[in-house]
């Protein structure tokens, strides 16, 4: 779904001999080597953020979420998505224990927001193809697509692309 007005193809002639480079933008993309972040492991910037949702109230199910846990949640971003979602299903599955609630606040107190930007930061820092990918996205305005909405405007991303950036400069 991208528009890229012909005057400014040449800029992304770059980005687009990376192979899948989409999914390396994805929160779900499992970096090369695991992020550390709060002396743990984690496989993507899915796996934080779906347990940071459970981290006060729930802290046992918050380490199924990373790699030190070396459970099948920590492994796979799309599972952890679902186990972090409101029904807590994968497939129809409940990977989420029903007496397991998200922390109440978690929205509130914008530990949402904290959690993504921390996360996304560690990816795009330590993961030598996020970055590159991420830098090679120059100054475009990074969305998500999501079937049947509205694209979802990738804000946090586009913020941490301006912070490296600069760095490099």
């Amino acid at each position: 779904g991208e528009k890229i007005p012909l005057e400014k193809e040449k800029l992304f002639y770059t980005l687009s001999k990376i192979d899948n480079w989409r999914r390396v933008l994805s929160n779900l993309y499992v970096t090369d080597s695991p992020m550390v972040i709060d002396n743990k492991k984690w496989a993507s910037v899915e796996n934080y953020y779906q347990a940071q949702k459970f981290k006060k109230g729930n802290p046992k199910f918050y380490n199924e979420f990373s790699l030190d846990s070396d459970s099948e949640l920590s492994k796979r971003p799309s599972v952890a998505k679902a186990a972090g979602g409101k029904t807590g299903k994968y497939k129809n599955v409940q990977v989420r224990p029903k007496k397991v609630k998200m922390d109440e606040d978690f929205y509130t107190s914008k530990e949402n927001e904290r959690s993504i930007y921390k996360a996304q930061l560690s990816k795009y820092k330590n993961d030598e193809l996020a970055n590159k990918v991420l830098l090679e996205t120059k100054n475009a305005k990074l969305t998500h697509y999501v079937r049947g909405d509205k694209p979802v405007v990738f804000y946090t991303t586009m913020k941490i692309r301006d912070a490296l950036t600069s760095q490099k400069s």
